[in-house]
């Protein structure tokens, strides 16, 4: 539903949206009724701007940022419930003791993944889960020319933070 004083854009999106999302369905309806094991997506990306069609390998992340946006965002339930997830950023101070908390919504993760080489050096193949515990990790904020300003206390000093 497009919202209540729409601008151009806001228009434009929707329509894009609209436009996709009669595509997928009757591009699921084609893959549920018939036994093709692939299917063709030419009309769904003919939808796209132009940068989509060159030819070219296109940015995943960037893309489905792209689609999620002209589909409503955050402000669509159906994506936040389906496609996103939660993560609390956690401070704590060093000195005081007291926590604050940061909770941000996502829609990809970004994962610090190691280079082929890095990862021979180690010896150490990089799991889902190990690169997930990397992401999430316990991180002291130790060095002296960066100290954290606790909002509770009011002074600059070390803190420890990580996300749950």
């Amino acid at each position: 539903k497009l919202k209540a004083e729409a601008t151009k854009m806001d228009e434009e999106d929707f329509e894009f949206g609209k436009k996709v999302v009669e595509l997928l369905q009757k591009l699921f309806a084609k893959m549920a009724l018939t036994k093709h094991k692939h299917t063709d997506i030419w009309d769904i990306l003919q939808a796209f701007p132009a940068d989509y069609r060159s030819g070219e390998q296109q940015d995943v992340t960037e893309t489905i940022r792209f689609v999620f946006d002209k589909l409503g965002g955050g402000d669509q339930a159906l994506l936040r419930e389906v496609f996103a997830g939660e993560l609390q950023e956690k401070i704590q101070c060093r000195e005081c003791g007291k926590m604050k908390v940061r909770e941000e919504i996502f829609t990809d993760l970004v994962l610090p993944v190691p280079t082929a080489e890095q990862a021979k050096e180690s010896g150490i193949v990089p799991t889902m889960q190990k690169l997930l515990e990397e992401r999430l990790k316990c991180e002291e904020m130790d060095d002296p020319n960066n100290l954290v300003t606790c909002e509770h206390c009011q002074k600059k000093t070390f803190a420890v933070k990580w996300s749950e």
